[in-house]
């Protein structure tokens, strides 16, 4: 358990470093005391309690275990505050990046630890990117189930085509017609099928709502409406929603 810090400018650097060094054969160990080292972090705001024990296995889990924490913050605008997010992706590193067969751990893509405020990557990050999508649907966050389903480090391609456009991805109505369409609440899995390029995959649902938007509201538009607008190659997910 430790109280929720922030990374400084230098503490992010330090954070770009300690992932390059991943991977490698001379990869850095985790420090837990480096996070807490006043010129690398400070106190977030009231400094609410963090778990040291990151025991999450999806984005739903991840984002269902931070707002409280980040609600509790006291932070000014939380969603921005690069340093938080940073220092929580370090934080619970060893839980976020398992170890590989050669016993290596590999971040992937800098984005994912460090977060981009560009919105069209925003949602790359592995704990800011789940906790705005639950955060925005709090009212309702098994809506979004289907954009947070998915394993905390793995996010798939819905993730990317949806919550790559804020319009979208903060659109109650289309974001719960989404869960309806593609997520198998059985199985607590999103549905074969969904991913690609081919007739009622999630990358055509985003080109036939692209279509939609120039002749209709979609804000205003229920989930119920937004199934009975979708053309017919849709036909095989509608039918289980």
């Amino acid at each position: 358990m430790s109280r929720l810090y922030k990374l400084t400018d230098a503490g992010i650097i330090r954070f770009q470093q300690f992932l390059d060094s991943q991977g490698t054969d001379e990869a850095e160990a985790f420090d837990s005391e480096l996070l807490v080292t006043p010129s690398i972090a400070v106190i977030a705001g009231d400094g609410p309690k963090v778990p040291g024990e990151c025991n999450i296995k999806t984005r739903f889990d991840a984002a269902e275990t931070l707002d409280p924490i980040i609600s509790n913050a006291g932070l000014e605008d939380p969603a921005l505050d690069r340093g938080v997010w940073c220092w929580l992706s370090w934080f619970w590193f060893e839980s976020l990046c398992q170890t590989n067969k050669t016993g290596h751990r590999d971040p992937k893509g800098p984005e994912r630890w460090i977060l981009d405020l560009d919105y069209k990557r925003y949602y790359r990050h592995l704990l800011a990117g789940p906790w705005l999508i639950y955060h925005t649907h709090r009212a309702d966050p098994e809506r979004a189930r289907a954009l947070l389903c998915t394993d905390v480090n793995k996010p798939g391609e819905l993730v990317g085509q949806i919550a790559a456009y804020q319009e979208l991805v903060s659109n109650p109505g289309l974001v719960e017609m989404v869960t309806r369409l593609f997520y198998d609440a059985e199985n607590q899995k999103l549905r074969r099928g969904h991913g690609g390029k081919e007739a009622g995959s999630a990358r055509r649902l985003v080109k036939v709502l692209r279509q939609l938007d120039m002749i209709w509201d979609l804000y205003s538009t229920p989930a119920d409406e937004f199934l009975a607008l979708l053309p017919t190659e849709f036909d095989r997910f509608r039918s289980l929603s």
